[in-house]
């Protein structure tokens, strides 16, 4: 029998398992937080076929699922003790093997407690867990790729921990979160709080990778690391698409670097921000392209579309570029820098509704400082709809 037994000390409240919210944890620093974690889990093993068996001292409670109807539709109801709970095994449908072993094992963690790879038997004045099955036994044998604290870093700061090898995930203070869109040639860790989802990822993915740039530009002390991130030419991996130009002024190491690779290896925004450093300034920023009559036809549409409908101005010119490369999202269509407003060629192949809304972006960037993907931004773009529904009904809110 596959089994992996954690045991913690003290006698486990068993209302924390019955009641969704309840979070007892006395440290700050505790891994779980919102008090529904354990309720995933249990969902989780049971919908997967595993068995789970908790025991409060020498006090058995046995988890079990009950497939009954609502409205037609067949669920999987849980019990405990043959007793129903108000949770089904669709409570965090989302959720796959390695999550639940990685919050039951965060929980052990987080309880000073112990695991095990057998059926270790319950004792007194200890909360015990059986979980068998073969998908959770092979997530807790390969548990190093959920957790990394048992492993030494290459590098770390107060913003961010690196490590040896790469990685299909991000790390948040040693744990398993967001799924990288690509592999990445190491494997990295965020230290700074931040706010995270009840399904334990990083709730504003774009931090994370707004965070990783912050620490490699600015903070990063160790040359051979910002080698192979800076040089990665390989577009499979998730470096090789990092916007290293967000704004932030770079280390003279970081420079140095830049500076010492072949730039046919260099990712092209790191080149760029080398170029607006004051070792190239003298060197244009993009390719800037002319627009052909069709494409000048869209451009002016979208700006009398932008200025009969929102607060829009020609305060800032606008260039068109060849290309204003890649991101760790995708292609970048828009940038908004000093006083102006670059445009990729890309984004008139993609129609005029495009060209608007990546002009407007870009424009409300410069006019009132509102970076990307902030409550700021958000706040202003939700202001201007509501003005805008003002405006279609006639009528002030």
């Amino acid at each position: 029998m596959q089994c992996v037994t954690l045991q913690n000390p003290g006698l486990i409240d068993l209302r924390a398992i019955q009641f969704m919210g309840v979070n007892a944890k006395e440290s700050d620093t505790a891994i779980g937080f919102f008090g529904t974690g354990m309720k995933y889990a249990i969902a989780t093993v049971l919908r997967y076929g595993g068995k789970i068996t908790l025991y409060r001292g020498l006090q058995k409670y046995e988890f079990t699922s009950r497939i009954e109807k609502i409205r037609g539709k067949s669920f999987g109801l849980i019990h405990m003790n043959d007793q129903p709970m108000a949770i089904t095994t669709d409570l965090g449908k989302n959720w796959q093997m390695w999550m639940a072993m990685r919050e039951l094992y965060s929980n052990m963690l987080d309880e000073g407690g112990k695991a095990y790879s057998s059926q270790v038997l319950p004792k007194e004045n200890t909360t015990t867990i059986h979980v068998e099955g073969k998908a959770f036994f092979d997530e807790f044998l390969t548990r190093e790729k959920i957790f990394l604290h048992e492993r030494q870093p290459l590098v770390e700061s107060e913003y961010f921990k690196v490590y040896e090898g790469e990685s299909t995930h991000a790390y948040y203070r040693g744990i398993r979160v967001n799924k990288l869109n690509r592999p990445s040639v190491f494997t990295y860790s965020m230290i700074t709080s931040t706010e995270l989802s009840e399904d334990r990822i990083i709730a504003n993915s774009y931090l994370f990778d707004h965070e990783l740039v912050h620490f490699l530009v600015t903070e990063c002390k160790d040359k051979e690391l910002l080698y192979k991130v800076i040089g990665c030419a390989t577009d499979t991996k998730y470096e090789y698409h990092i916007d290293f130009a967000l704004g932030y002024s770079p280390s003279e190491l970081f420079l140095d670097v830049v500076e010492t690779l072949p730039k046919a290896r260099v990712n092209r925004t790191a080149w760029r921000l080398w170029l607006l450093s004051k070792r190239g300034r003298d060197v244009p920023e993009y390719e800037e392209t002319k627009l052909d009559p069709m494409d000048e036809q869209r451009l002016t549409k979208a700006k009398a579309l932008l200025r009969a409908t929102l607060c829009f101005d020609d305060s800032f010119v606008i260039r068109v570029a060849v290309d204003l490369g890649n991101n760790s999202q995708g292609e970048i269509l828009g940038r908004a820098e000093k006083n102006q407003i670059w445009l990729s060629r890309r984004v008139f192949e993609q129609g005029t509704k495009q060209v608007a809304s990546t002009l407007y972006e870009e424009w409300v960037h410069l006019k009132f400082g509102h970076p990307d993907r902030s409550y700021r931004m958000q706040s202003f773009l939700f202001d201007q709809i509501m003005t805008l529904a003002e405006r279609l009904n006639g009528e002030a809110l």
